[in-house]
Protein backbone atom coordinates (compact mmCIF):
# COMPACT_ATOMS: atom_id res chain seq x y z
CA UNK A 1 0.00 0.00 0.00
CA UNK A 2 1.50 3.09 -0.97
CA UNK A 3 1.61 6.22 1.86
CA UNK A 4 -0.82 8.52 -0.39
CA UNK A 5 -2.92 5.91 -0.09
CA UNK A 6 -2.92 4.80 3.56
CA UNK A 7 -3.07 8.56 4.48
CA UNK A 8 -5.89 9.10 2.52
CA UNK A 9 -8.09 6.48 4.04
CA UNK A 10 -6.67 7.63 7.49
CA UNK A 11 -7.57 10.52 6.98
CA UNK A 12 -11.35 9.90 5.93
CA UNK A 13 -11.95 7.67 8.37
CA UNK A 14 -11.09 10.53 11.05
CA UNK A 15 -13.25 12.69 9.05
CA UNK A 16 -15.96 9.91 8.84
CA UNK A 17 -15.69 8.88 12.46
CA UNK A 18 -15.90 12.83 13.17
CA UNK A 19 -19.17 13.01 11.25
CA UNK A 20 -20.84 9.94 12.96
CA UNK A 21 -20.03 11.02 16.58
CA UNK A 22 -21.03 14.47 16.29
CA UNK A 23 -24.54 12.77 14.69
CA UNK A 24 -24.83 10.78 17.39
CA UNK A 25 -23.90 13.53 19.97
CA UNK A 26 -26.94 15.50 18.50
CA UNK A 27 -29.24 12.68 18.62
CA UNK A 28 -28.52 11.86 22.00
CA UNK A 29 -27.21 14.70 23.84
CA UNK A 30 -28.89 17.71 22.10
CA UNK A 31 -32.17 16.13 21.85
CA UNK A 32 -32.50 15.79 25.43
CA UNK A 33 -30.85 19.67 26.61
CA UNK A 34 -33.66 21.02 24.19
CA UNK A 35 -36.80 18.61 24.52
CA UNK A 36 -38.88 21.36 22.14
CA UNK A 37 -36.65 20.88 18.96
CA UNK A 38 -35.85 17.08 19.29
CA UNK A 39 -37.12 15.69 16.68
CA UNK A 40 -35.00 18.30 14.78
CA UNK A 41 -31.85 17.57 16.70
CA UNK A 42 -32.22 13.46 15.66
CA UNK A 43 -32.86 14.21 11.66
CA UNK A 44 -29.77 16.50 11.98
CA UNK A 45 -27.95 13.59 14.13
CA UNK A 46 -29.22 11.23 11.68
CA UNK A 47 -28.18 13.20 8.46
CA UNK A 48 -24.35 13.46 9.58
CA UNK A 49 -24.73 9.79 10.29
CA UNK A 50 -25.58 9.12 6.73
CA UNK A 51 -22.96 11.47 5.81
CA UNK A 52 -20.50 9.93 8.15
CA UNK A 53 -21.11 6.50 6.47
CA UNK A 54 -20.98 7.93 3.07
CA UNK A 55 -17.77 9.15 3.32
CA UNK A 56 -16.37 6.03 4.52
CA UNK A 57 -17.92 4.05 2.17
CA UNK A 58 -17.30 6.53 -0.83
CA UNK A 59 -13.42 7.14 0.42
CA UNK A 60 -12.48 4.23 2.18
CA UNK A 61 -14.24 0.68 1.17
CA UNK A 62 -14.06 1.99 -2.66
CA UNK A 63 -10.14 2.02 -1.75
CA UNK A 64 -9.62 -0.82 -0.02
CA UNK A 65 -11.68 -3.71 -1.95
CA UNK A 66 -11.93 -1.74 -5.77
CA UNK A 67 -13.00 -5.30 -7.28
CA UNK A 68 -16.56 -5.10 -5.15
CA UNK A 69 -19.59 -5.83 -7.01
CA UNK A 70 -21.49 -2.76 -8.62
CA UNK A 71 -24.53 -4.43 -7.65
CA UNK A 72 -24.07 -4.62 -3.89
CA UNK A 73 -21.63 -0.95 -3.83
CA UNK A 74 -24.62 1.02 -6.29
CA UNK A 75 -27.53 0.48 -4.00
CA UNK A 76 -25.25 1.63 -0.73
CA UNK A 77 -24.02 4.68 -2.28
CA UNK A 78 -27.63 5.81 -3.74
CA UNK A 79 -29.26 5.49 -0.21
CA UNK A 80 -26.38 6.38 1.94
CA UNK A 81 -26.02 9.81 -0.59
CA UNK A 82 -29.79 10.43 -1.07
CA UNK A 83 -31.10 10.29 2.79
CA UNK A 84 -28.43 12.65 3.62
CA UNK A 85 -29.22 15.54 0.60
CA UNK A 86 -32.60 14.33 1.69
CA UNK A 87 -32.43 14.78 5.15
CA UNK A 88 -30.56 18.32 4.62
CA UNK A 89 -33.40 19.20 2.18
CA UNK A 90 -35.94 18.10 4.73
CA UNK A 91 -34.57 20.51 7.72
CA UNK A 92 -33.77 23.62 4.89
CA UNK A 93 -37.09 23.44 4.67
CA UNK A 94 -37.68 22.85 8.34
CA UNK A 95 -35.96 26.46 9.02
CA UNK A 96 -38.00 27.94 6.18
CA UNK A 97 -41.16 27.18 7.32
CA UNK A 98 -40.41 28.49 11.12
CA UNK A 99 -38.57 32.18 10.02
Amino acid sequence: MHVALGLRILLASLWSLMLCLAGLWLMVDFATRFPAAAADFRLAGIVLLCFGQFVFVAVVADRLWPRASVRITWPVHLILGTSAVGGVIVLAAGLLMQG
